[in-house]
């Protein structure tokens, strides 16, 4: 990759070049490879809860919102819950 854009400099200079990294490439590479291994072996040891959304398959941020709703209305029909105190927070 030539990284001078002077009209002076040499093209035929071996110092004018800089050479193209490949870590990125295998570094994206590698760390798709440790997800997919060690995704594979907690989801098929049940390592992970149930309540766990959001990065997993089929189980979105909108099934956690679901979940969350269908909980607290089944307690509030069983007359289970006498309080109920739900604190959303933005993320930081």
């Amino acid at each position: 990759m030539y990284t001078t854009g002077s009209s002076e400099d040499d093209k035929t200079e071996f110092y004018n070049y800089r050479p193209i990294s490949l870590l990125t490439s295998f570094s994206k590479i590698i760390g798709k490879i440790i997800f997919k291994r060690l995704y594979f072996h907690l989801n098929n040891n049940n390592i992970f809860v149930n309540e766990q959304f959001g990065f997993r398959e089929k189980l979105s941020t909108e099934t956690a919102t679901y979940t969350l709703l269908n909980n607290v209305l089944s307690y509030l029909d069983k007359k289970n819950c006498w309080l109920f105190i739900l604190r959303l927070a933005k993320s930081v």
